[in-house]
């Protein structure tokens, strides 16, 4: 089986976390990565590019992760590009569904492996 190389868009506020974030998922051999700091510049990334996932924080600045699912529906009607929404507040990492179809939240602490693991699962079930 040919490796993944999905097209990531990482939509964060700027923080430290977000850097070492893109920093361990380049690690880990995903290096197809585009950082946007805002819902209006994760949109001009959207409009010019074609995206396999978004990874975004429950809340950027502005904004809700929602809202940025309802920007990616309206950019691209028809196709179901999976958001990966991390919150925190959890002491195990784990996914938490959602009823909308290609959108789950993971919790915070980041589990690297676990993280890896989910975004593998997105592009081995399509």
């Amino acid at each position: 089986m040919k490796p993944m190389k999905p097209h990531i868009l990482l939509v964060d506020d700027g923080s430290f976390q977000s850097f070492s974030l893109m920093s361990e998922l380049k690690k880990r051999g995903f290096q197809h990565i585009d950082y946007a700091v805002s819902e209006k510049s994760a949109q001009e990334y959207l409009n010019e590019g074609k995206f396999d996932l978004i990874i975004t924080c429950a809340t950027l600045q502005g904004t809700r992760a929602f809202d940025l699912a309802q920007t990616v529906a309206l950019i691209q009607p028809g196709k179901i590009i999976p958001i990966l929404q991390l919150t925190s507040g959890r002491k195990n990492p784990k996914l938490l569904p959602l009823p909308s179809p290609g959108f789950q939240r993971l919790s915070r602490p980041i589990d690297f492996n676990f993280l890896e693991k989910t975004i593998k699962q997105f592009f081995s079930n399509n």
